[in-house]
């Protein structure tokens, strides 16, 4: 619903408060929003722009999922820990 809000697909964005107005040019769904506008409007110069900024939002995403499930994978489960705590 955030997302919503501060793309500007409801209302115009200058209409929002402040805080949707700060958001609006960072959130994954105001460059889908740009490149669907874009691509209805004949693939302007907008497309490119929008794509890399999706991109970016899927690359950081990866990164950081892969990072969770890397100390995941690392971290002792609690079977673990309670036979060392036995055996010592």
């Amino acid at each position: 619903a955030l997302q919503l809000a501060a793309v500007g697909l409801a209302y115009p964005v200058e209409t929002a408060p402040t805080l949707l107005r700060l958001l609006h040019p960072v959130l994954p769904m105001t460059c889908a929003a740009d490149a669907f506008r874009a691509l209805v409007s004949g693939g302007s110069a907008l497309l490119v722009p929008a794509m890399v900024g999706l991109a970016a939002w899927l690359v950081g995403s990866l990164v950081v999922t892969m990072a969770v499930a890397w100390r995941s994978a690392e971290a002792p489960d609690d079977g673990e820990v309670e036979a060392q705590a036995a055996g010592a």
